[in-house]
């Protein structure tokens, strides 16, 4: 698919939700001369045939280096299957070198940063930004005299990208809507997102920062109590049986549920009941500290008769 005399599009068909309608190779450079590819897909046959068989019998060209915007599968599965059958060098984030393990051929491989520019013939120049935030890694290039930006999984055609880091994602954006003359944006996945009479690319990206702006607004937006059910306090009783006493909002009592050392589950005593005592004895005796009306301290001593007691018993 041609995107502008200097630019193709070679779209794999997908049928995953999380590669919306296509898994997408470009290729940049000349007609029959040495190119640039950005991504080369997942290691499986569909995307070396389409690949192979658009260079040989559309394009009429070789790849000279083969470069990814991320470590993941679906964008470097075959780093050295063009390597070793295209004959292509290889390039790759220069952070995500350890990411890529077991990917790279032994040989071939260059690394790219932020703020490399690549010289192709014909006077071609892409520039290569990084732009973390959906991967550590992740990078676009950009052309900027045809406004042709490979945004990677950073934009995406037809939906919103899954974010790892969101601070790193939205200074990305804004930094990518910084960009001049931004024309046609280049995803990893689906459709391009192209200038109409209706709307421009730059739009998208504005629409993700919103988008993004929205789902952190209403995050600080949640309301969390300030206690969360957990344990409050443990004890291990005359027969190695754990006590454990969940954490209860204020004015609640926290259920105990007894388990034995090996986490099988032996029941729970009701929350109007028994408390974890200051100390165990033989034969289910349970010791308390409490204080009468005058403020005197007292033992008191009862007996868990049987587990059956225990509510939830099996």
């Amino acid at each position: 698919m041609k995107i502008s005399d200097n630019v193709r599009m070679v779209p794999v068909p997908e049928d995953q939700p999380m590669r919306p309608t296509s898994t997408n190779i470009y290729i940049i450079g000349q007609r029959g001369g040495q190119t640039l590819t950005i991504d080369s897909g997942e290691a499986i046959d569909k995307f070396r045939w389409m690949l192979r068989g658009y260079l040989a019998a559309i394009d009429h060209s070789e790849i000279g280096v083969a470069a990814i915007t991320h470590h993941h599968f679906d964008h470097s599965g075959n780093l050295k299957h063009v390597n070793e059958h295209l004959k292509a060098e290889v390039a790759v984030p220069e952070n995500g070198v350890k990411l890529l393990r077991g990917r790279l051929p032994k040989d071939g491989v260059k690394t790219y940063a932020d703020g490399d520019t690549i010289e192709l013939d014909g006077g071609i120049r892409v520039q290569v930004m990084t732009s973390p935030g959906h991967s550590v890694d992740s990078l676009c290039y950009y052309i900027e005299e045809e406004g042709i930006l490979f945004t990677g999984d950073t934009i995406l055609g037809n939906t919103t990208s899954v974010v790892g880091d969101v601070n790193s994602y939205m200074a990305s954006l804004r930094r990518l809507l910084e960009l001049p003359n931004v024309k046609v944006l280049c995803p990893g996945h689906g459709p391009l997102i192209t200038d109409t009479d209706d709307a421009k690319a730059r739009d998208r990206l504005e629409m993700y920062v919103a988008h993004r702006q929205m789902r952190e607004d209403q995050i600080q937006d949640l309301a969390f109590p300030e206690e969360m059910p957990v344990i409050r306090n443990l004890a291990v009783d005359w027969s190695d049986r754990i006590w454990v006493q969940r954490s209860a909002l204020p004015g609640e009592t926290g259920t105990i549920d007894i388990l034995s050392a090996d986490g099988r589950y032996f029941g729970s005593l009701p929350t109007d009941g028994l408390r974890i005592p200051r100390a165990f004895g033989p034969g289910g005796l349970l010791a308390y500290v409490e204080r009468d009306d005058l403020d005197i301290q007292r033992v008191v001593v009862v007996r868990l008769m049987a587990d059956e007691q225990l509510e939830g018993a099996p």
